[in-house]
């Protein structure tokens, strides 16, 4: 957990290009595949990091390549998982970075 709350403080102060590099390390390496794998945990001690972490990462704020990042949830049924964690989430900050994402997933 401590490595996921180290990507999360990196993803919330990242910004601009730093950002961008952030987020292109993480599609060459197995940052994404992990990242999604933890989606579908249910761990509630990891479910907001991972969400707030997702909705950054697919955000054209935080990354002008961010369609990118977007082809990589894409297969992974990560939409229909952020359904649920929007509707039958009983953490609403768990809930509203979900909702996030999913605006940042469609946009």
């Amino acid at each position: 957990i401590e490595g996921l709350m180290q990507l999360a403080r990196a993803v919330d102060d990242a910004y601009g290009e730093a950002a961008s590099a952030l987020a292109a390390e993480l599609r060459r390496g197995p940052g994404m595949s992990r990242i999604v794998s933890l989606l579908f945990q249910s761990d509630p001690t990891t479910d907001r990091i991972v969400l707030m972490i997702v909705s950054n990462l697919v955000s054209e704020a935080f990354d002008v390549d961010s369609k990118l990042t977007k082809r990589h949830f894409e297969p992974q049924e990560v939409f229909a998982r952020l359904v649920e964690f929007a509707y039958q989430s009983v953490d609403q900050t768990a809930q509203t970075y979900a909702c996030a994402a999913l605006q940042n997933l469609t946009m």
